[in-house]
């Protein structure tokens, strides 16, 4: 039998946990999908080459990859022809998995990852298969622990400037996404689980200013576009891109550009939509 997999059923805190494992020898000819998971299927590739079709432009799936397919997202791989397929394999999910995936860089666009000790996420990813079959509550401690080493040892050799890179283009983005809606810098260290000190200090490490500054000025641009774009009063322009107390708004205004929103719309009245 070229085909074996072990289910795992052990309540705990959703923080992490393991649906099952398994793995798949020497198959030739192998077709995943179109299928999909409402949870995080991770495989390392042991032997053999695929072709993910499910993505645009299609993935190539190599020997030493990591394929992360997430939750919700339809997969469909394909392996060469007459190639053998060595793959190991497991289902977990869980709010840290969602945190390491983010801090790895992977999206369903990018779901691919190739460490640098392919021996040692083998190594792991056997121990989990083997721990599972014990069902003592001891046994699935154990299983969790060794999901939970799994993980480390994909971020071994793992450079601090690529989490720390994942972390700023995450914010940056949950920022230019929800600027009009009033998040904070709390809201955003929040949402990308890391301390709000450390948080800044990484920011403005790379912008040169601290992330409150840089929302204020992207809030601020789009305020002059639509001063210039639309008539609305500026207490409404104020509260469309996220700042609810108009005074403030205008002293924010003042204070950045030396004018105040109903001067700046007086000296750019040419551009406003008639």
């Amino acid at each position: 039998m070229n085909f074996l997999e072990n289910t795992f059923n052990f309540i705990l805190p959703q923080e992490l946990n393991m649906y099952y494992c398994g793995k798949r020898y020497k198959t030739l000819n192998h077709e995943y999908g179109p299928e999909v998971r409402g949870h995080f299927l991770i495989v390392f590739v042991k032997e053999g080459n695929a072709t993910i079709l499910s993505e645009t432009p299609h993935i190539r799936l190599k020997t030493g990859a990591v394929f992360f397919m997430f939750p919700n997202h339809r997969i469909h791989y394909k392996v060469d022809p007459d190639c053998k397929w060595t793959i190991l394999w497991v289902g977990v999910y869980g709010s840290l998995v969602e945190s390491y995936v983010k801090m790895l860089g992977l999206t369903p666009e990018n779901p691919v990852f190739y460490p640098q000790n392919p021996d040692k996420i083998e190594d792991v990813l056997s121990r989990i298969y083997d721990a599972s079959q014990n069902e003592s509550v001891s046994g699935k401690i154990k299983c969790i622990s060794l999901v939970q080493s799994f993980f480390s040892k994909l971020f071994e050799n793992f450079s601090e400037k690529k989490i720390k890179n994942s972390h700023i283009n995450e914010a940056v983005h949950l920022m230019r996404l929800n600027y009009n809606i009033g998040i904070s810098v709390n809201d955003v260290a929040k949402k990308i689980n890391i301390d709000r000190s450390y948080f800044t200090r990484i920011f403005k490490n790379e912008f040169g200013v601290t992330p409150g500054r840089w929302l204020n000025d992207f809030r601020l641009e789009k305020a002059c576009e639509l001063l210039c774009e639309t008539d609305l009063p500026v207490s409404e322009i104020a509260t469309s891109v996220g700042v609810f107390d108009s005074l403030y708004f205008s002293r924010l205004f003042k204070k950045k550009y030396d004018i105040s929103p109903s001067d700046y719309r007086k000296e750019n009245a040419d551009k406003i939509h008639e």
